[in-house]
């Protein structure tokens, strides 16, 4: 449609600050999906509250205001028959008390909708006697009716047959015909027509403001048209400020994901940076965290979060393993294991397997092995194989705990792992030698050397080195052994044999 063009046309007429700031399509569709509720429950009212004749004072005639710069429309005035037959449907519809008050519907009863359609159908059927005004406001009636009956498609019928009678109608009427038609169609999912309404709306009125500029977006945000949805919503920011007029957080919301969709991270960060300083929450903070990271700045990303840290602004398990991977990606693995025991003593962090052995992991970079250990065997609790097991020995044996070294590869083994068992085989008996149990490592490498013998892997070939090395170092051992007992021995049965002859 032509209509869909006038977007871009009226944008780029209009002075747009470029400085404007993830939430994503989720976040749209939540936006929209909000809007649209608020419409099911509110945005057909106008309908019953508008100048002219239903829910408000029964005009006979009416004429544009003398300060409407648009061409002046005279409006037929409306006959005193028409004028009390739709009287006596305003009646049935809206009963008043004696003083002319509506009464509230629970006080009302049922009331007798078919009556009032017969009305209106007896003033349709001669048509031909009523001038365009009354025409109009007989199928504004129809409509409100069509509203009573919670007939929607009757309702958008009747609105749409207003409009063939524009030249006779108050322009206030054709602009709340034009908003309530393209409402409707929102709610019934008929994006296009919505928006097709909505341009005529906008290009009729002289009033048209930073709120119609906001629905416009919501619609394209339906649409799924995320460039467009961005240019509308931009254009009501700056309408707003302009106007001195409050601009709403949702708008920037708005804004945040259609430019996260679109992928456009410089203007995600600055429209954020916007957001923190008015409203400064969590989200935004995240927010410019995300862009900086898509934008390669991981070291503004970190000190975001710092910030944000800092400020009390973490507030889920994500937020806090985020920024722990970050202190460690960024070499300061001790205060990510800061920070993930701060989530876990605040309870927003779970103690899980998982948390327990990335918090290992961060202490065993920092060389901080006892509390390494201690979280491995804490995460190996709940583990069903002996993967980490095998990390606790290697940690043992790398701090000399050598028979602590060799109960966790056994362990492990126990449990079973599915990757480098030939490995683990060696720690243990490189835990043996170092412990001086030579006899008990000799049967451990001479079997290691069998197997590793067979084994077609190109990686094991290595480990055959270290395991041969480790063998003649053994045996090395066991003959100095050999060779001490032997000197020992012969030591002491010299000494026995002086003692005998002296």
């Amino acid at each position: 449609m032509n209509t869909h063009k006038r977007p871009l046309q009226r944008t780029e007429m209009m002075k747009i600050e470029s400085s404007h700031t993830s939430f994503g399509r989720t976040v749209l569709r939540a936006l929209s999906f909000g809007f649209m509720f608020l419409v099911l429950q509110v945005g057909m009212d106008c309908i019953l509250d508008s100048t002219g004749f239903m829910g408000g004072q029964l005009t006979l005639a009416q004429t544009t205001p003398t300060e409407d710069p648009r061409p002046k429309r005279t409006i037929p005035t409306m006959s005193a028959e028409t004028y009390e037959k739709l009287a006596k449907f305003n009646e049935i519809l809206m009963p008043t008390d004696d003083e002319g008050n509506p009464l509230p519907l629970e006080e009302v009863g049922e009331r007798d909708l078919p009556a009032a359609q017969k009305i209106l159908d007896n003033l349709l059927a001669r048509y031909r006697r009523l001038n365009g005004n009354e025409m109009a406001q007989v199928h504004r009636s129809y409509a409100w009716l069509g509203q009573e009956m919670d007939d929607t498609r009757l309702t958008i019928e009747h609105l749409t047959k207003i409009l063939d009678y524009r030249e006779s109608i108050a322009y206030v009427l054709e602009e709340q015909t034009l908003n309530n038609l393209s409402k409707m169609h929102f709610t019934l999912e008929e994006y296009e027509e919505a928006l097709d309404f909505a341009m005529q709306y906008m290009d009729l009125s002289i009033t048209e403001g930073p709120n119609d500029y906001v629905y416009v977006s919501q619609i394209y945000i339906a649409l799924e048209d995320f460039q467009n949805t961005k240019i509308w919503i931009k254009l009501a920011i700056s309408t707003a400020e302009e106007q001195m007029k409050p601009v709403k957080e949702y708008w920037y919301q708005i804004l945040i994901s259609s430019v996260s969709v679109l992928e456009e991270w410089d203007e995600v960060l600055e429209v954020n940076k916007i957001c923190v300083v008015k409203w400064p929450k969590h989200a935004y903070w995240l927010g410019m965290a995300q862009a900086y990271m898509q934008l390669g700045h991981e070291d503004k990303a970190l000190y975001t979060l710092e910030c944000a840290h800092t400020a009390g602004m973490l507030e889920s398990d994500k937020d806090f393993t985020n920024f722990a991977s970050m202190l460690a990606l960024a070499g300061a693995p001790i205060r990510a294991a800061r920070v993930l025991e701060e989530g876990f003593d605040i309870e927003i962090v779970k103690q899980d397997s998982k948390m327990l052995k990335w918090l290992a992991q961060y202490y065993q970079i920092s060389l901080e092995s006892d509390l390494a250990i201690k979280n491995y065997i804490r995460s190996a609790d709940d583990a069903e194989d002996g993967e980490l097991w095998a990390r606790v020995a290697q940690l043992h044996n790398e701090t000399g705990d050598f028979e602590e070294c060799i109960e966790a590869v056994e362990t492990a083994l126990d449990l079973g792992v599915e990757r480098r068992v030939n490995r683990l085989w060696l720690t243990k008996g490189s835990c043996q030698f170092s412990a001086e149990n030579y006899e008990a490592a000799k049967v451990t490498f001479t079997d290691l050397q069998r197997v590793l013998r067979r084994s077609d892997d190109d990686g094991d070939d290595a480990l055959l080195v270290i395991t041969r090395s480790y063998l003649k170092s053994v045996e090395n051992e066991l003959e100095r052994i050999r060779h001490e007992k032997a000197v020992r021995d012969a030591e002491i049965a010299y000494e026995e044999e002086k003692r005998k002859r002296s």
